[in-house]
């Protein structure tokens, strides 16, 4: 679609506009940008990704209410869709080989590549006795060179190759009920994960292609507070006259999460009206969580003076209260 677009859609800029006529009494077409146009192309070998996935899994009893499962997955996709300029700036002269345009991008997916493995192991104990419990331990592992966007140096697009957005490399979730008397039940659930992997760049356009998301020179792509090169953003900082960063101040992105809930349920009459209350509280701990929920927070700029920390978390401890009639 967007070959159809390229030359049906102008930039306008209007400096300091005024009211009611924006124009001035021009005509709208004298504000018409006359720079080359930024158009987008499809590569002409251009298809669908393939995707090779492979699954396998076990299941044991050890006993009359007990079993393990372990379970493995495989996924490897090739030939995603990238976006590269094939008319980059000179990183010298600034100057584009095709100067009738500005950028070209086409969109290819030769060498888009996405590989992913996971274990998953669970130890599950179904009711019996008053209890139950679920214990689960996942390790995985994820890399790919950022499917879907713009490599990051249109000269080197090597550098996009390395973990993926926001993969974690292992996860453990604990949960459990016991049926005390009274009728009153207890679930404690617990989760943590190592921290998450994280970009950084130095917010300049080092190689003048026109984005301010540059690598520091030296690190790579989602190394973040897992793999990052502090020796390399230190020497950057210096090259800017700025100090060097602690490995203090790089914050972690690790979950660690506690929930608890009681309930119980009382019978006025046999036959009759039933109530249950329950109470909850998560995170009852109160453990400080880094990185909201599905968003960002983390300061990416090495040039920053909070660089490395994250500015979001997500809830400290909530409780909630419930009550349910059923007759």
């Amino acid at each position: 679609m967007n070959e159809f677009r390229n030359y049906q859609q102008f930039s306008v800029n209007i400096t300091n506009p005024a009211y009611p006529d924006p124009c001035g009494g021009r005509d709208p077409r004298s504000f018409v940008v006359s720079t080359p146009a930024n158009i987008v192309v499809l590569a002409n070998d251009y298809q669908q990704p393939a995707s090779d996935q492979f699954n396998a899994g076990v299941s044991q009893r050890l006993t009359a209410d007990l079993a393990v499962h372990v379970d493995a997955v495989y996924t490897h996709v090739e030939e995603d869709r990238k976006i590269q300029d094939i008319n980059p700036r000179d990183p010298a002269s600034r100057l584009r080989p095709n100067a009738t345009f500005g950028r070209v991008d086409r969109c290819t997916n030769r060498p888009g590549d996405v590989q992913y493995q996971a274990l998953y192991v669970k130890l599950d104990k179904r009711f019996s006795h008053r209890t139950q419990f679920l214990v689960s331990r996942t390790f995985a592992h994820s890399d790919d060179n950022a499917p879907l966007v713009r490599y990051i140096d249109p000269f080197n697009p090597g550098l996009d190759f390395g973990p993926s957005n926001g993969e974690r490399r292992s996860a453990l979730v604990a949960s459990g009920a016991f049926l005390a008397h009274s009728g009153y039940y207890a679930r404690r659930r617990l989760e943590s994960a190592i921290t998450a992997s994280v970009e950084h760049d130095g917010g300049e356009d080092l190689n003048r292609d026109g984005f301010n998301t540059d690598l520091v020179p030296g690190t790579t792509r989602n190394s973040g507070s897992r793999d990052l090169n502090l020796a390399a953003v230190n020497a950057w900082r210096a090259q800017n006259g700025l100090g060097a960063v602690d490995p203090s101040q790089i914050d972690s992105s690790r979950i660690n999460i506690a929930d608890v809930r009681a309930s119980k349920t009382i019978a006025f009459r046999a036959g009759d009206a039933a109530r249950s209350s329950s109470r909850r509280r998560f995170n009852v701990f109160n453990t400080t969580n880094l990185q909201a929920q599905f968003g960002g927070g983390r300061v990416t700029n090495a040039l920053s003076p909070i660089f490395g920390s994250i500015q979001t978390a997500r809830p400290g401890t909530q409780g909630e209260l419930a009550a349910k009639i059923g007759w």
